[in-house]
């Protein structure tokens, strides 16, 4: 009972930090409700996208790693650390200034500005099918695991953890949008900054110092504490630069990442969120690495690894610390899946049907938008619960991922540079770096290296090549700029 009353009090401050932010505001319009009015500093903007983008895999995923791999594992977050810094200094402030510049809301909106009339018309909604598709089959697997954290807590059935899990984030997030999206996930990276540091200097601490843990670690396997464990160093070094590529093509194929960078309120203030985002980037994920190392001396015969977190916080914390680190984890995943939830919604509304939504928004304002998220979150929500018994669901989540980095991703990079494009070319491009991503991942390639590198590329290299070889003359960019702009 302590356990749900500690949970219950962390699930009922999320709900209500969103609400008391955006109702200090005076007004609100559609923008307010897709991009938060652009009024946001670096500090909200990097901690919201940060906790948009981890999602459950900091709490979930890395601690399996970590566990499986040994110190292996902290080759993903290094490798994560190049792409993002490459990513974060080169792109914000360009991606900030091109929004506001143009007024776009929303990420198809934005990659389409290239083009005028009926293409312009096409590649905004295949880009928002995208979107639509890839975000949600996203959004599917982060129910499942808001679920699962729910039901962790809770003893209740999968189906009524998915429904709680659903209205706890539309409680927040479907009436005020990225206004109140925003102010929420950064108290959720806060309690993750909390939950992952916090448990991992417990472990230290109760193994009688890290030296000590360390060895006990050596004493139960060695090759845990060796780069590349019983293979060769290749393994590293795969996973390395597997996990570089991955990162710098999910920044630029992560709506729901992208869209809060459009929603700082200056470029300056985009580029110096870098060190922020990075920085919980790269502590989260290297606390609960080491923290699934060190779970191999505390519960070394665990059946499933990634339980790890909930099931040594049960064991050796009072119940009350126990529901706080649940709420820790379940912050993880709303955080990701309130995001995906927005920018689908947002995409079905404003980029398919533009004409439209600017007649339902004139005569109904945001309220229209409110309506659109309720619905689409009832939809993922009936998908997760109609695919809760699968055992493809994480994969085809994690396939979504790298597809949106090989379509999305390339889009986004191809308009943001302002090369010559034309609807054709860019269309192929989307397709060939899809059709790359699926064929990787279903012949095993990704043991290898992740198919969100190799997507990309191939996607590039065929847009090369369709502008080279058609006719169409294609376009750079509607806009004369100064060198300064870029």
């Amino acid at each position: 009972m302590e356990t749900l009353l500690s949970f219950s009090f962390f699930l009922i401050l999320m709900m209500l930090v969103g609400n008391l932010a955006s109702r200090g505001k005076t007004g609100h319009s559609a923008e307010d409700y897709l991009t938060a009015g652009r009024s946001h500093g670096k500090f909200t903007i990097a901690l919201s996208a940060a906790a948009s983008a981890v999602s459950g895999f900091i709490m979930i995923g890395a601690v399996g790693a970590g566990y499986t791999l040994g110190i292996t594992a902290l080759s993903m977050p290094l490798g994560w650390f190049f792409g993002d810094l490459v990513f974060w200094t080169l792109f914000p402030a360009r991606i900030n200034r091109r929004a506001h510049d143009s007024n776009c809301n929303t990420i198809p909106e934005f990659i389409s500005e290239f083009s005028t009339g009926k293409k312009n018309s096409i590649v905004r909604k295949s880009l928002a099918c995208a979107v639509i598709v890839f975000v949600g089959l996203y959004a599917v697997g982060q129910f499942l695991a808001a679920g699962k954290a729910i039901n962790a807590v809770i003893d209740i059935p999968m189906t009524a953890a998915i429904a709680v899990s659903g209205l706890v984030i539309m409680t927040y997030s479907a009436n005020r949008g990225l206004e109140s999206s925003i102010p929420t996930q950064f108290f959720q990276a806060l309690m993750m900054l909390f939950t992952t540091i916090g448990m991992l200097t417990l472990v230290i601490v109760h193994g009688g110092g890290f030296e000590e843990v360390i060895e006990s670690v050596r004493s139960v396997d060695p090759n845990l504490l060796v780069i590349g464990g019983e293979q060769a160093y290749w393994v590293s070094a795969l996973l390395f630069m597997g996990f570089a590529g991955a990162a710098f093509t999910f920044n630029l194929g992560t709506p729901h990442l992208l869209v809060r960078i459009m929603a700082t309120k200056s470029p300056e203030e985009a580029a110096k969120s870098r060190w922020i985002y990075i920085g919980f980037m790269q502590l989260t994920w290297i606390s609960m690495s080491l923290f699934g190392l060190f779970m191999n001396v505390f519960l070394p015969d665990i059946a499933d690894p990634e339980q790890a977190l909930p099931i040594f916080s049960r064991e050796i914390l009072h119940p009350v610390v126990v529901g706080a680190v649940m709420a820790g984890i379940f912050a993880a995943v709303a955080s990701s899946l309130d995001g995906q939830l927005l920018v689908v919604s947002s995409s079905f509304a404003v980029d398919i049907y533009p004409d439209f939504y600017r007649r339902m928004s004139e005569r109904y304002g945001p309220r229209y938008q409110s309506v659109v998220t309720i619905v689409v979150a009832v939809v993922v929500g009936v998908a997760a619960v109609l695919l809760q018994n699968s055992t493809n669901v994480f994969n085809i989540v994690a396939s979504s991922a790298s597809i949106m980095g090989g379509t999305i991703g390339l889009a986004f990079f191809i308009t943001l540079m302002r090369w010559k494009t034309s609807a054709r070319a860019l269309l192929s491009a989307l397709f060939v770096g899809m059709c790359v991503a699926i064929v990787w991942r279903h012949y095993g390639l990704i043991s290898y290296i992740l198919e969100a590198a190799p997507s990309f590329i191939a996607g590039l290299i065929t847009h090369k090549i369709v502008i080279s070889l058609t006719n169409d003359p294609g376009f750079s960019d509607r806009r004369k700029i100064s060198p300064e702009q870029t």
